[in-house]
């Protein structure tokens, strides 16, 4: 997992969204199925873009300060 992937599960678990399962190459964050988050091959997949909002209503802001051309894909 790097440097990224980290960073953006401590930001989620601080906000109360904690990951379900860990592997070495894959991170699924999830509280309920569906799938919330999969991180995979250095990437993340937002499946429920509108739980996250409401559940983590300031992942527009670490993504726009962190990584603001990921949120531009996401946004």
């Amino acid at each position: 997992m790097n440097a990224q992937a980290e960073e953006f599960k401590k930001y989620l678990e601080t906000n109360g969204i904690k990951p379900k399962q860990f592997h070495k190459k894959e991170l699924i964050f999830n509280q309920w199925d569906p799938k919330v988050i999969v991180y995979k091959n250095s990437c993340f997949y937002v499946q429920n873009l509108d739980y996250l909002k409401r559940y983590a209503p300031k992942l527009d802001e670490w993504f726009y300060l962190a990584y603001p051309a990921t949120w531009g894909k996401l946004n």
